[in-house]
């Protein structure tokens, strides 16, 4: 196991040799930030490694399992997003996008930096009290050592406080990316069911004109045929004619109305979630109406509007996915 333990040590300080500022891009354009992040997070898994490392044996086998898979884990993570810097420098420099991308990749990181400390808050834990431990075990230095037992205690106390706001922080985030990228869908679909909506109204309105002048024709143009038969053939085609371009029309104006319904609902979703980015923010730190809140939020996403276009809609499929997936970012 401690060889398990001394091979992610070595990828660890591998990962912490290389130096992703990139210095010849200058301040403004390099990544000295993400350096600097990835290097606490280096010392601090360093820090826990070599202390877990020393107390290897108070913990199960499967428990320190964990831990280690947890750890090559999170240098892989962080040797991918090193990875997106480089091919964000090899696209260039000089591309418009690029001081977007450096920024969402710093943005990254430090979000990162949250989930990893979130992530390891219970093996820090363990290791506080097994230290702990130690130091009531060892009565021939109970007096010389109750200074740090007091310091470590009151660390361990203030810890928890702050790895739950930290949790809570991290919670919130991946909350919030969420729901930016399902109010960009809404947005999306409603774009889309608007345009075909405004094809679908210029095709009613050709449909239209082309049924006036098919009826204009059949009642004042005066024929000159002769024979009954020719009549009744001469009529046929025509109302045939009229009723083809008749059920066109109510086909168009049918469709017309579904997108109309349809782009009403996505624009009523995604100003709900736009609305809620609003409402939670005045909420303040109180997860129990946070999450009381974003209940009522999910139920009145679910509930469509009524439109007044919808009566034609109620045998059509509708696309719901992106209801599922906001609905699984609350929950997960």
């Amino acid at each position: 196991m401690e060889n398990k333990i001394n091979e992610v040590l070595e990828k660890l300080e591998q990962l912490k040799e290389n130096n992703v500022s990139h210095d010849e891009l200058g301040q403004t354009m390099g990544f000295h930030e993400v350096e600097m992040i990835k290097n606490e997070i280096s010392n601090y898994l360093n820090t826990l490694l070599n202390d877990y490392k020393q107390n290897l044996k108070a913990f199960p086998k499967n428990t320190t399992d964990k831990f280690i898979e947890k750890a090559k884990n999170t240098i892989v993570n962080l040797e991918g997003m090193i990875n997106n810097i480089e091919k964000t420098i090899e696209k260039g420099v000089n591309q418009p996008e690029y001081p977007n991308r450096r920024s969402n990749i710093i943005n990254q990181f430090k979000t990162y930096y949250d989930e990893v400390e979130g992530d390891f808050h219970i093996y820090e834990s363990k290791l506080s009290f097994q230290k702990i431990k130690k130091l009531e075990m060892d009565h021939s230095g109970v007096s010389a050592k109750e200074g740090e037992l007091n310091t470590l205690l009151k660390s361990v106390k203030e810890k928890e406080g702050e790895i739950s706001k930290i949790l809570g922080t991290v919670r919130d985030k991946m909350i919030a990316k969420g729901l930016e990228e399902t109010a960009g869908t809404f947005d999306g679909l409603r774009k889309n069911h608007l345009d075909r909506e405004n094809k679908w109204f210029v095709t009613s309105i050709i449909f239209s004109i082309i049924l006036v002048v098919l009826l204009i024709v059949f009642f004042f143009h005066k024929n000159e045929l002769g024979t009954t038969n020719a009549l009744i053939v001469y009529y046929v085609k025509k109302i045939a004619l009229i009723s083809v371009t008749a059920i066109f029309l109510k086909i168009s104006i049918k469709r017309n109305n579904l997108e109309r319904n349809l782009r009403i609902i996505y624009d009523h979703r995604a100003t709900v979630l736009e609305q809620y980015k609003i409402f939670e923010g005045a909420i303040g730190d109180d997860e129990a109406a946070k999450n009381q809140f974003r209940l009522e939020i999910a139920k009145y996403i679910f509930s469509d509007p009524d439109s007044g276009y919808n009566k034609d809609a109620k045998n059509e499929n509708l696309n719901v996915s992106p209801i599922f997936q906001l609905a699984d970012k609350f929950t997960s």
